[in-house]
């Protein structure tokens, strides 16, 4: 009888595709966040953002057209983030560069008001240092933590020297 020698181990077809298999799976497809859970609620966006300048205060207004149905459904509260750019920086007259936007503040949809035919009234107010050229955005968020869309951006700019505003559009 020849003895058989053994040489190494080859993978088989089967084992390969296997392999590429549970590659698929850990990569998976589409959008990459969190999971929701069935019949979660999640808030509708603010369409119309504005902000305005009065003195050294940034003043942001929005609504919610049917802002008590939201409440009703789930809506919680509003985040607030802003970005900021030095008006001394070469870079901050770069309309297309990136920003990073922080989380400013938290508005509970208890403490805004609610009108006759239903809206959501929204309004912040923020002291913030003259030089700066400020975004603004709001995000709606579900008693569950689940998070609407955001917000059009509203911007703003308080000047260096004078601490008036030297230019208060929104787009």
């Amino acid at each position: 009888m020849a003895a058989h020698k053994i040489t190494g181990y080859q993978p088989s077809f089967r084992v390969y595709s296997l392999g590429l298999l549970i590659l698929l799976v850990l990569c998976g497809c589409g959008r990459k966040a969190m999971p929701l859970p069935p019949g979660a609620y999640i808030p509708p966006p603010v369409n119309d953002l504005q902000a305005s300048l009065a003195e050294d205060q940034v003043v942001l207004n929005w609504t919610l057209a049917d802002g008590e149905k939201a409440v009703d459904r789930g809506l919680d509260y509003f985040r607030i983030f802003r970005s900021s750019r030095d008006l001394r920086d070469a870079e901050a007259s770069c309309p297309d560069c990136s920003r990073s936007f922080t989380t400013i503040a938290r508005v509970r949809v208890d403490d805004l008001t609610i009108s006759e035919s239903g809206a959501l009234a929204g309004q912040y107010t923020a002291t913030v240092p003259p030089g700066f050229h400020y975004t603004y955005y709001v995000r709606g968020y579900s008693s569950g933590g689940v998070a609407g869309p955001p917000s059009n951006h509203a911007e703003v700019t308080l000047g260096p020297e004078t601490g008036r505003p030297s230019s208060g559009e929104t787009q």
